[in-house]
């Protein structure tokens, strides 16, 4: 069989190639079109954004405080152990009657039951049970708190905890909030009128939240002194709330007169 050489067919191919390149090229006296676009009218130019930000601070009270007591009995049984923790509350909620606690200021939570197992090596043998259950006790008259310290102490309370709050707190926020913006939108218009254009349309706010009565619901911190003798003083901290507010506005151009 005769071969023949790869160049042969290869050549056609090329001149093919060459032929249609020349087949794209324009004519030398082919005018050449441009097409102008014009602009879209209907676009709309941005207006100038002023972002002001306005702060305002409520130093929160409390009016209630809250004493949480813990009470705790073990017995062998946790029948037992039910029987007598259930004996240590009456007494306690008999004790705060007495006292003039009233009672819908009292709140029982619910009872709880554990295992109370042997030590090493013998852990996994259970020797007694625990019934345990917290009281809370809602004070809006703060000079009541030693009698409740009192009554707790004579039913056996082991663990007191206190909690100061404010129950309006939701009120005091929207409070804070009016302030911080009436302060945002009052420095608007002083910046405004001061190179003489005016206020457009309110293109964006946000804000943002510091001091604890954001996060923690109603609750305010407290401090708790200690001294060497028989007296203790508890006394509530004051609680910021803070807000601050950022505004967007548009700023329209004064007309002239």
């Amino acid at each position: 069989m005769k071969r023949f050489p790869k160049t042969l067919f290869l050549m056609p191919m090329l001149a093919c190639l060459f032929v249609g390149s020349l087949g794209c090229q324009p004519a030398a006296n082919q005018p050449i079109v441009v097409k102008l676009i014009e602009p879209d009218k209907t676009t709309k130019t941005i207006d100038p954004l002023l972002t002001v930000s306005g702060q305002a601070t409520l130093e929160v009270t409390p009016n209630v405080l809250d004493v949480m007591m813990s009470l705790s009995m073990e017995r062998s049984r946790p029948r037992l152990a039910v029987a007598a923790m259930r004996r240590k509350q009456a007494s306690l909620v008999k004790a705060l009657d007495k006292a003039g606690i009233p009672s819908n200021s009292v709140r029982v939570s619910y009872l709880s039951l554990h295992p109370v197992y042997a030590p090493h090596p013998a852990s996994h043998v259970v020797v007694a049970y625990t019934a345990s259950m917290d009281i809370t006790v809602s004070l809006d008259k703060f000079e009541l708190v030693g009698e409740v310290m009192e009554s707790g102490a004579a039913a056996g309370v082991k663990n007191v905890r206190t909690s100061f709050r404010n129950t309006e707190l939701p009120k005091l926020k929207e409070r804070v909030r009016a302030m911080a913006l009436e302060a945002g939108t009052k420095k608007a218009e002083q910046l405004v009128a001061g190179v003489g254009a005016k206020l457009g349309d309110v293109k964006s706010v946000s804000e943002n939240q510091a001091g604890a009565g954001w996060r923690f619901n109603n609750n305010i911190s407290n401090a708790l002194e200690v001294n060497s003798a028989p007296l203790m003083t508890l006394t509530p901290t004051l609680q910021p709330l803070t807000l601050t507010v950022t505004i967007g506005y548009e700023i329209l151009q004064s007309e002239k007169s």
